[in-house]
């Protein structure tokens, strides 16, 4: 009796050690090398979203207009920007604002030209602007215009008085006057032709004088 109450508890007792799951293992991961100083291995870095960093203010700065201009509007805008961040209707304002590129804008007046014109602005800083004269455009144009029709005349009377055959003094006294006068023109021509255009091109950009104030 006792052999049968022995065999059936062991019996019992393998069935259910077989019921039991068997422990899994843990996946394997090498160690990192250890430290120098004999402390624990390394342990690889957890990567997650990286840190947000809010944006700091730019610095915000004085920034003085001048003029002895009478008469024009001046503002400070965003470079390819029409929107007005400042505007001045005398010949001294102030105007605070943060560090980078603006755009000078002149109005037009009877007197003086529209132009704007783009600066750096890094610290304090005056701004003495110079508007440039509104007869300037006209008289540029005209000048430019008239110095490349003046060019071009003289170098084709130049061209065909040079090829002019003479076989009298008259003749020879002619085209040799007709040689001087292309000649002049030429000259002339080449020498307002640049005049006008770059003053032309200079009445759309006002003079503006950058001071850094320390």
């Amino acid at each position: 009796m006792n052999r049968t109450l022995c065999a059936l508890s062991a019996f019992l007792a393998a069935s259910h050690a077989s019921a039991q799951p068997a422990p899994q293992a843990a996946p394997y991961a090498p160690p990192g090398p250890a430290p120098a100083h004999g402390g624990p291995p390394y342990a690889p870095p957890v990567y997650g979203p990286a840190p947000y960093y809010a944006p700091q203010p730019l610095p915000v700065v004085p920034i003085w207009l001048m003029s002895d201009a009478r008469g024009p509007t001046y503002e400070l805008r965003h470079p390819g920007n029409e929107s007005t961040i400042f505007f001045c209707r005398s010949q001294l304002c102030v105007a605070y604002l943060p560090i980078g590129e603006y755009e000078v804008y002149v109005s037009p007046t009877p007197d003086y030209a529209e132009g704007k014109r783009r600066v750096k602005i890094e610290q304090p800083t005056q701004l003495k602007i110079e508007p440039r004269d509104a007869s300037a455009q006209t008289t540029g144009l005209a000048m430019g215009v008239g110095g490349t029709v003046l060019a071009i005349a003289g170098f084709t009377t130049l061209l065909i008085g040079a090829s002019r055959a003479c076989d009298d003094t008259s003749c020879t006294d002619e085209r040799d006057t007709l040689l001087w006068l292309s000649l002049g023109g030429l000259i002339a021509g080449a020498i307002l032709t640049p005049i006008g255009w770059v003053r032309f091109a200079k009445s759309f950009r006002p003079g503006v004088q950058v001071i850094e104030k320390q």
